[in-house]
């Protein structure tokens, strides 16, 4: 988990479009306690992709990939302004 953190860190410091992160419910609240504790909102920490990928109950590697995949497709629309209206998070 450590080394997840590092990362996690040095990516929010520098402040990135998007940032997906893969791990546990518990890897995910052990990292966000040690980057809140770093001085990093619970904003910027949330506006982390995680768990990434779209939530379609994927199983076998290739689900996950498609999922993330997905997700990153689903991210570009939103940013270029093509964000279909029933995908919209409230």
């Amino acid at each position: 988990h450590v080394g997840d953190y590092d990362v996690q860190r040095q990516m929010l410091a520098i402040k990135p479009y998007y940032l997906g992160v893969i791990g546990s419910r518990r890897k995910l609240a052990f990292v966000k306690e040690k980057l809140l504790a770093d001085g990093f909102t619970a904003a910027e920490i949330d506006a982390c992709h995680a768990p990434i990928g779209l939530a379609i109950s994927a199983v076998t590697p290739a689900e996950i990939a498609i999922s993330i995949a997905a997700e990153l497709i689903a991210i570009r629309a939103k940013r270029e302004g093509r964000e279909k209206s029933r995908y919209r998070k409230p």
